[in-house]
């Protein structure tokens, strides 16, 4: 999830963590049933928005489970955001509104498919069409003349060139578009594997002896 997009709605990297999910806005417009798969979203969408079609949800609904993402909180200003939608008020995203006063990586484990959900808290923060994933805080970045530092490996064991890929992963967050593919996918794939599930094994480690973890995943 991009910066842009998160600092234009403030209560979308809350929603995100809170409910675990990754996604973006394009609500179908309100007169419409809502869909129940992705053909009729997609007749849906092109209906609702004719002459501002976005290619971003449907690209959502290529994700898979066992996909691995990553989504950045950039540091903003403390402050609480108080919405209402009707009569209702909603205080949920106080409890992290603030939060961040600096740069954190996390990445995501994808675990579902593609949903489209439309509660009153989905449209408050704009996360429409989403994907579920499990996530984890990866790193604590900083941005000095223009490069990418890493201030804290959050338990993560790096290796020679892996501060570079980091920096390589947190650039593209600066680059324009919601929802984009990593360059030179071969390599930052297989280290996004090795951050995932060192970082599972790790903080799994914390609560149960090693000879009580499994081979592979949660």
């Amino acid at each position: 999830m991009e910066q842009d997009y998160v600092e234009s709605h403030p209560a979308a990297l809350e929603y995100a963590l809170l409910y675990g999910v990754v996604g973006v806005g394009w609500r179908l417009d309100p007169g419409h049933a809502v869909p129940e798969c992705l053909e009729e979203y997609r007749k849906g969408h092109e209906a609702t928005y004719k002459n501002a079609s976005s290619p971003v949800p449907l690209a959502l609904a290529k994700m898979k489970p066992g996909d691995l993402v990553w989504f950045m909180a950039k540091p903003k200003k403390k402050g609480n955001v108080l919405a209402r939608v009707g009569e209702r008020e909603f205080k949920e995203f106080n409890l992290l509104q603030g939060a961040f006063t600096e740069y954190v990586l996390y990445i995501g484990l994808v675990v579902g498919f593609w949903e489209y959900q439309n509660t009153p808290l989905a449209q408050l923060s704009d996360m429409i069409s989403v994907v579920p994933i499990l996530h984890l805080r990866a790193f604590t970045l900083e941005k000095s003349e223009g490069k990418w530092k890493v201030k804290d490996w959050g338990g993560f064991s790096p290796e020679p060139g892996d501060e570079e890929r980091v920096g390589q992963i947190a650039e593209r967050f600066e680059q324009r578009g919601t929802i984009s593919r990593l360059v030179n996918p071969e390599e930052l794939t297989e280290f996004s594997k090795r951050v995932w599930y060192q970082l599972v094994y790790r903080r799994r480690a914390m609560f149960r002896p090693p000879s009580d973890l499994p081979p592979f995943g949660l």
